[in-house]
């Protein structure tokens, strides 16, 4: 049915009805209007009924007949007068067709309370009782009281007039119970009770009125009659009829506290009718009370009776929920969980077990778990059960196994076991395992990086600190002897930063092999950092051979670290010098250490690449250079230092060209410190820096001058550049600056540098000496062939002089010969200059200038001097050789 009907007929039926009693007192236009409205809602009924689909018609048609039998009884009233032109007896024939009217109707709404409720519903039933109790005894003492006790009526009229109060409290309950039930409430089923409703308020006052004796048929009772077929015909079109139906879901009912205070109210009827009544109420009230109170104490019991169910629901959910949340925590857990009973069966094992174990434990004998274990593990598992299983340990035991997976590997478990043999749930030993192969690893490796070096896998200073001091325990014990070898790579800096870090950690490792080759067995040896090793030599043969055995294997040592090693396609020479310190048991480790360390910056001071044995004196030479580097930081600032001149002169006739600057500190308290004592202790510990700015500026104001005495004389200054120099990155502006300063002209000044600056990030170096070449600055190698330059660098660099170093210079006239030769034929392909340094004899002149070498240094000409000296000689053409 469209949704516009329901309101037409709505609208149409309150017009009509308002109307009614404009119409005149006719019985037969009364009937037409009454009696219409009556039928077209009756259709209407019916026509819902039979649209319903099969099993949902009942109550329509028990509600169609409801009203057709109202209808009957209004005919028979409204047509009476017409019919037998007198006013209608009373009771006739229609009060039976009223009567009939309310079993049908309760018949209709009984089918809606079924339907709508599955089950039982005890509480609602119990609460619409409770109401209707209370309400009868309302109306019981105001309208069928007064009925039954008239003794002016008859049986008849008692009994009808009864009947109907009656019959309105018992369609009240119907209709209450509906309402406080279980299911929907739609539109239509507000259109029913309101038509209910109306019913039963029209009924009271018919009652009342009849008790007064001022009803008259055709009065403004009948509004409240048609107002019921209006709304029942209004929910018969309203689409929502059809929900009326549908069942509720089942569940507990709340007592809200509207229908709490709704059962309140209706147990206090009868009360309150004994206190504001003033008739005497008799049997039938007391008999309601009682009846109220035996209602209210079984709705009582009946919400004890669900509060129980419902406690005990929630209960039983919380433990199920328990269950299903233990159950795939457990289940999905990545830790393992062995339950092994008394008879040693493994009778619960979590899906993890798999894949801890490589196999499916359930159902298993725990002997084929622990045959998994290895050999020496399994035996401490099973005395930890056995000990767990006979009750001598109380509290949990923790173990940690391995064990052999299903796939070869090795596995590491941390095994909780503990003892629920007694535990009716359980009833066995619950082991709880966690894979803890990942963490045992990662403690291996962090025990070992923290004794061990990350670069050559050797013994780091810690651990090589405890094996000496074990070493030094055995030695107090035994009175016998050992030593401690402190090795250092000669110019690993260099090779660090001029071919990279990646290559210097190559050599590193290259060292640490063959010093392991090279010890005996039960020796150890240890990177104490940077480039700094160190070997413990133990069980020598005694104090008096001791030093002897080992200065043999540190020279052994030495002949293994310099032999030749390739390193991108380049053959490196390395060399290293080692400190030996000969230790007993009163010697601690840091001592031994100290001396070791002494001993070879002695090596190193005396001769690059040998070893040096410890002697007390190299403590004080160690307190030395700890002095000196404190010294140096305020010597330039004292105005400490000053320079000495080298003259270069051309070979072979003497002619002095140049003159090498040479720097000499005179300590005020020390004297004249060699340049030996404090250049590299300069280098080390960086005031090489601001130094060789100094010795810059100072060389450039010297040559300045005699630049000025001799403009027409070829004669430059050379000035040696350290490496650190060079890597500042502003060296080109400081040079610059001390052009500008001494107004000495470029091309008189020569840039000296080792083979080793070459080497130094090539390309940066290389633009560096660019920009020197460009200032018209002439660049010299000094010391070339004691580097570790590759020659392919030379032809790309802008180098003018290369300075043949003195050891070469000494093997004239030697076998060795041929290697000069071949230098001086490399200088001449290259197109520079040649130098020779540390010429001391007048057959090494001759030989050079039969090889070619154009220029030269040396104690045969000149030991270095003053400038006011050099001055002096630059008056003569030649330079005698002194």
């Amino acid at each position: 049915m469209a949704p516009s009907k329901w309101r037409a007929f709505l609208v149409a039926s309150l017009v009509v009805t308002a109307g009614y009693q404009l119409l005149p007192s006719s019985p037969v236009a009364r009937m037409l209007v009454y009696d219409g409205l009556a039928a077209v809602s009756a259709a209407f009924v019916l026509i819902r009924a039979r649209r319903e689909p099969r099993g949902k018609r009942a109550a329509w048609f028990w509600l169609s007949a409801g009203l057709c039998a109202f209808l009957l009884g209004d005919v028979v009233y409204t047509g009476w007068e017409p019919l037998f032109h007198s006013a209608p007896s009373f009771p006739n024939v229609g009060d039976a067709f009223y009567l009939v009217t309310y079993p049908l109707l309760m018949a209709g709404f009984i089918v809606f309370i079924r339907a709508r409720t599955p089950g039982r519903d005890w509480a609602s039933l119990i609460d619409a009782s409770i109401i209707a109790t209370g309400v009868g005894v309302v109306a019981w003492v105001f309208l069928m009281q007064p009925y039954a006790a008239d003794p002016t009526l008859s049986l008849p009229m008692r009994a009808l007039l009864t009947a109907y109060p009656a019959m309105d409290v018992a369609l009240l309950a119907v209709i209450v119970r509906l309402a406080i039930g279980r299911g929907t409430r739609p539109p239509s089923f507000y259109f029913l009770a309101s038509a209910i409703v109306t019913l039963l308020i029209t009924d009271a006052l018919y009652g009342h009125m009849m008790l007064n004796g001022t009803f008259v048929l055709g009065g403004p009772l009948d509004v409240g009659w048609m107002l019921l077929y209006a709304l029942i015909g209004v929910a018969a079109l309203h689409p929502s009829a059809s929900q009326l139906y549908e069942p509720a879901e089942i569940g507990d009912e709340r007592l809200t506290r509207r229908r709490l205070a709704l059962l309140a109210a209706a147990s206090l009827f009868a009360p309150a009718v004994d206190v504001f009544s003033a008739r005497e109420l008799g049997t039938p009230v007391v008999a309601a009370s009682a009846g109220l109170f035996l209602l209210v104490v079984a709705r009582m019991a009946g919400l004890l009776r669900a509060l129980e169910i419902s406690m005990a629901k929630v209960a039983e959910l919380q433990r199920r929920k328990g269950e299903r949340r233990f159950r795939a925590l457990v289940q999905n857990a990545t830790d393992v969980v062995l339950v092994i009973d008394s008879k040693h069966m493994i009778s619960f094992a979590t899906q993890s077990a798999k894949l801890a174990l490589g196999i499916d434990p359930a159902g298993r004998s725990s002997d084929e778990l622990f045959s998994l274990l290895h050999p020496d593990d399994a035996p401490l598992l099973v005395s930890m059960l056995e000990e767990i299983g006979s009750g001598s340990v109380a509290h949990p035991r923790t173990l940690v196994v391995r064990l052999t997976h299903a796939d070869g590997g090795e596995r590491h478990l941390e095994i909780l076991a503990s003892n629920l043999l007694d535990d009716p749930d359980v009833e066995g030993i619950v082991l709880n395992a966690r894979d803890v192969t990942e963490r045992t690893e990662l403690e291996q490796q962090l025990r070992h990086l923290a004794f061990h070096d990350p670069v050559t896998g050797l013994a780091n200073r810690a651990l090589f600190g405890d094996r000496l001091e074990q070493a030094l325990r055995r030695i107090e014990r035994s009175n016998g002897t050992a030593a401690v070898l402190f090795c250092d790579l000669d110019h690993f800096k260099t090779i660090n930063d001029s071919l990279g870090h990646s290559v210097g950690d190559q050599l590193l490792g290259v060292v640490a092999k063959r010093l392991t080759g090279a010890i005996r067995p039960g020796d150890s040896v240890a990177r104490l950092g940077g480039d700094e090793f160190a070997v413990l030599l133990e069980d020598l043969t005694g104090d008096s051979q001791a030093a002897a055995e080992a200065s043999e294997i540190a020279t052994r040592l030495l002949s293994e670290i310099h032999a030749p090693w390739k390193v991108a396609g380049d053959e490196l020479a390395i060399t290293a010098s080692i400190g030996i310190a000969l230790c007993s048991g009163e010697n601690s480790v840091s001592d031994l250490l100290q001396r070791a360390d002494s001993a070879m910056y002695e090596a190193k001071r005396q001769r690059r690449g040998s070893w040096r044995l410890y002697e007390p004196k190299m403590h004080a030479a160690a307190l030395e250079r700890l002095r000196l580097t404190s010294d140096l930081k305020r010597a330039l600032e004292r105005d400490e230092f000053f320079l000495v001149y080298q003259p270069i002169v051309e070979l072979p006739i003497g002619n002095i060209v140049g003159a090498e600057a040479l720097l000499r500190w005179q300590h005020p308290d020390l004297g004249l410190v060699p340049p030996l004592d404090f250049v590299d202790i300069a280098e080390a510990s960086g005031s090489i820096v601001p130094l060789g700015a100094w010795v810059l500026n100072e060389a450039c104001r010297q040559g300045r001058v005699w630049e000025e005495a001799n403009p027409d004389r070829r004669f430059t200054v050379s000035v040696n550049v350290s490496s650190r120099q060079i890597q500042q990155g502003d060296f080109t502006a400081t040079v610059v600056k001390a052009l500008h300063d001494s107004g000495l002209s470029p091309g008189r000044l020569v840039l000296e540098l080792t083979e080793s600056v070459f080497l130094q990030e090539p390309e940066s170096v290389r633009a560096a000496l660019m920009e020197l070449k460009g200032l018209g600055v002439r660049l010299a190698i000094d010391d070339f062939g004691t580097g570790y330059s590759s020659l392919s660098y030379l032809q790309d660099l802008p180098v003018d002089i290369i300075k043949v170093d003195k050891s070469f210079v000494d093997h004239l006239g030697s076998t060795e010969s041929s290697v000069v030769s071949s230098i001086f034929d490399l200088v001449k392909d290259l197109g520079a200059v040649a130098i020779a340094e540390g010429i001391e004899r007048s057959t090494q002149v001759a030989e050079l200038d039969s090889l070619g070498c154009e220029m030269g240094q040396g104690f045969h000409f000149a030991r270095p001097m003053s400038a006011d000296a050099l001055s002096d000689k630059l008056g003569n053409q030649r330079l005698i050789a002194v």
